[in-house]
C-alpha cells in the first residue's frame, strides 16, 4: 500500500478506528462499547453507509 508511493512499511499500528482511540489496548483485548460511545459509533457508521450507498447508486 505505502510502498507503491515510495514508502515501504515495516510495521503498521492501528491507533484508532474513526473517532475511537485504541490507546494502550493489548493484542486480543476487547473494548465493549456502551452508552454514548456505542450510540455515537452507530451514528458514524450509519452516516458512512448512507453516503456510500448514495455514491454507488449515482454511478449506475
Amino acid at each position: 500500500m505505502t510502498a507503491s508511493v515510495g514508502y515501504p512499511t515495516l510495521r503498521l499500528v492501528r491507533v484508532r478506528i474513526e473517532n475511537l482511540y485504541l490507546k494502550n489496548m493489548k493484542l486480543g483485548e476487547v473494548l465493549e462499547l456502551q452508552g454514548i460511545m456505542l450510540s455515537e459509533f452507530y451514528k458514524m457508521i450509519n452516516k458512512k453507509a448512507a453516503s456510500h450507498f448514495k455514491s454507488n447508486t449515482k454511478q449506475r
